[in-house]
């Protein structure tokens, strides 16, 4: 069996296993078969996140929280900087109200964060084929595309940062000329945007304009966050030089960078350890930092989690109902 034929077998299959799962789901089996499933990946979720907090451990979060307000402002800059982002993103593509994109987004970040990578996209994926009269192809492109860009952004960032952690950062892991290392680290960079511009009509389905837009969005994101992060950390341990926050900051994008890792905050948490013997850096304060922010982003994940998934979604049940009525 050639290629091709191959191909066209396999779309015709999918294509019938489609209307038969469609002709199901219309079914009143159906229905309650995927509404149990629904709520249970909720349940699931949100007990895993529980589950989280807990073994943080109350009494040392307590201990180790931060007296600036300063700290929970970039903490909270932080937080929101990237569903607002994509709001705007999906906002631009899809042409719905903010509102009405931001709880979807949210959720696909907390299915990112806690549960594995991309988790978050077939979540939106399946969100917009039901909550939104956009055709499945305009969807599933969009989410594609701005995936794409988002990671050839962020595996930019993450270059420039390992060039510099593997060459000037405070462990000097590799003792050789930086310029060398510098313009390698640029020939990569320019390597993947290059051939992503040439590949674009076959790699992409939103127009040039479009993509240029996101990939600004996504860039101004990624230099704030990362500013406010370094201002954070600096903040509260002002005797700790830059050089060796830039450092900790590249071990964390390296390891954000690692694709279906769940709890990349605790794997940055286990690192910063080792870090701060190399370093010689107060392990406790860089770990209760650490710690702080992982508890406030599970706390919140779960808050949001439950209400725009549980509680946001019975509200507008019954604001359905007075309107029909």
């Amino acid at each position: 069996m050639s290629i091709p034929q191959l191909k066209r077998k396999t779309i015709i299959a999918a294509k019938l296993l489609r209307r038969c799962l469609s002709n199901w789901s219309g079914t009143r089996t159906g229905r309650i078969t995927l509404n149990f499933l629904r709520y249970s990946l909720v349940v699931a979720v949100i007990s895993y996140l529980i589950y989280q907090i807990t073994t943080i451990g109350w009494i040392e979060l307590w201990n180790a929280l931060p007296g600036e307000p300063v700290f929970y402002l970039l903490f909270a800059g932080m937080y929101v900087t990237l569903p607002l982002v994509e709001t705007a993103i999906y906002r631009h593509a899809w042409r719905l109200p903010y509102f009405k994109i931001f709880p979807a987004v949210q959720q696909k970040r907390v299915y990112n964060s806690e549960v594995a990578g991309y988790s978050g996209e077939l979540f939106l994926l399946m969100w917009a084929r039901k909550s939104t009269d956009l055709a499945e192809s305009v969807v599933w492109r969009s989410i594609k595309d701005n995936t794409i860009v988002s990671s050839m952004a962020a595996t930019s960032f993450a270059v420039v940062l390992l060039v510099y952690f593997l060459v000037a950062g405070e462990l000097n892991l590799l003792d050789s000329d930086a310029t060398s290392w510098a313009v390698v680290g640029a020939a990569v960079i320019a390597g993947i945007i290059s051939s992503l511009i040439i590949l674009r009509k076959r790699i992409f389905y939103l127009p040039g304009r479009s993509l240029a837009i996101i990939g600004g969005f996504h860039v101004t994101r990624i230099l704030a966050v990362n500013s406010m992060q370094l201002i954070q950390w600096m903040l509260i341990l002002p005797e700790v030089s830059l050089s060796v926050w830039i450092t900790y900051l590249s071990v964390k994008i390296m390891i954000n960078w690692l694709p279906m890792l769940p709890a990349k905050d605790m794997f940055f948490l286990g690192a910063s350890f080792e870090l701060s013997r190399a370093m010689d850096v107060s392990a406790a304060d860089v770990a209760g930092m650490l710690l702080v922010v992982s508890a406030l982003n599970k706390i919140i994940n779960t808050a949001s989690f439950t209400w725009f998934s549980i509680i946001g979604n019975k509200l507008k049940s019954k604001n359905r109902t007075r309107a029909k009525g």
